[in-house]
């Protein structure tokens, strides 16, 4: 049985601790952490902006959930509730085939840590439970059958009053392919080339393994069957993608995602390095971001999503955010809340090659085919 302590914020040596805002300060520094070594064991604060220090010793910090802690340092008397938990989107009766995976979501105020309950993997423990967050759990290895999936937030001896379920149903059927897009029925594929999926078709290594170990656990029809996370709460998570030697290397990969909240300044990237992956080779490919799967025509994806969400690339990066960048040549700008796909096939042939007439790449019809390192990131 899990203690459950009440953290009560004391300052030593650096004098008091203030969890407040500071007026004017810029958020330039996100995702830092206050750690305070308590017993049994240490605190950590999640932190939005920079932590001041002032003349006096005094520390100036902002928390990521300002109902986290008080400056009086006793949290036992903080409101604790979940505000909202679902379940691919939905509050109750979820279906999904065994081997799709699961997303859930929470939103909590006042808690230090919450619990998931009902479901093999699903655990919510190291998210953060303040904001929006989420938890992408995979059904590979689940028996079909239902379950009632909970989550329970609290902050030391304080539970939130009310404890959310889902019910959900596991099925033994096989999981498919979802419908063509409207709009992409006539969308040309590559010829002769096959879309990567799961199991033995899976394209997602074990990143740095010895030999050619392949997660057949991986979806690599969807996003989150790759990340254990959705595509809009992007953290650095390396994931080896690749294909095999089979079909002369006429694979390729077609991740499929929903954008959710998109930056409205800057952007983000995904990183694209050497896949340190024995066997694998590293070649030139060309990625794209569509509103159709497998889509490679340069055109088409320019007409409808600007010119900035084509790349020919071998280690670069690529760039996406929202809709003020779709006049960018080099940034993707996505719409929020808006099914798209990543595409990405290992080829020498140049943007605008008509997709039937793309030719793989020969180095990837030998030895162990060809894969790559991606890390998105912020």
């Amino acid at each position: 049985m899990k203690t459950r302590t009440s953290h009560i914020i004391q300052a030593l040596a650096l004098g008091a601790l203030t969890c407040g805002a500071l007026l004017g300060q810029s958020a330039v520094a996100q995702n830092k952490q206050l750690i305070l070594q308590t017993q049994p064991e240490p605190t950590v604060i999640e932190l939005q902006g920079n932590m001041q220090i002032d003349g006096n010793g005094n520390i100036n910090v902002i928390p990521v959930d300002p109902e986290a802690c008080t400056a009086t340092g006793d949290c036992e008397g903080v409101d604790v509730a979940v505000n909202s938990f679902t379940v691919n989107g939905q509050t109750s009766n979820v279906e999904v085939a065994q081997g799709e995976t699961l997303r859930i979501r929470w939103e909590s105020r006042g808690a230090w840590a919450c619990d998931g309950s009902g479901l093999a993997g699903w655990t919510a423990t190291g998210k953060q439970p303040n904001n929006t967050v989420g938890q992408v759990v995979s059904t590979t290895s689940i028996d079909p059958g239902p379950y009632t999936v909970g989550l329970s937030c609290y902050n030391g001896t304080i539970v939130a009053g009310t404890t959310p379920t889902v019910d959900i149903d596991v099925t033994d059927e096989e999981p498919t392919d979802p419908p063509v897009p409207a709009g992409c029925e006539d969308r040309v594929l590559p010829s002769t080339w096959s879309r990567m999926t799961t199991g033995s078709n899976s394209c997602s290594y074990n990143f740095g393994s010895a030999g050619q170990s392949l997660d057949t656990d991986a979806d690599c029809r969807q996003f989150t069957g790759v990340w254990p996370f959705d595509w809009e709460d992007q953290a650095s998570l390396q994931r080896v993608m690749g294909i095999p030697t089979s079909n002369q290397g006429r694979h390729y990969i077609s991740l499929q995602f929903n954008s959710g909240v998109v930056p409205t300044s800057g952007s983000k990237q995904i990183s694209i390095n050497q896949p340190q992956t024995a066997g694998l080779d590293n070649r030139q490919k060309l990625i794209t971001i569509s509103k159709c799967p497998g889509d490679f025509d340069q055109a088409a994806i320019a007409s409808e999503m600007g010119s900035g969400c084509m790349w020919q690339t071998f280690t670069d990066n690529i760039l996406w955010s929202g809709p003020q960048a779709k006049t960018h040549p080099f940034i993707c700008g996505l719409d929020a809340n808006t099914n798209y796909y990543m595409n990405i096939i290992f080829t020498d042939s140049e943007p605008g090659t008509a997709p039937q007439n793309i030719q793989p790449n020969t180095d990837c019809a030998s030895g162990f085919g060809c894969g790559s390192r991606f890390t998105p990131s912020g």
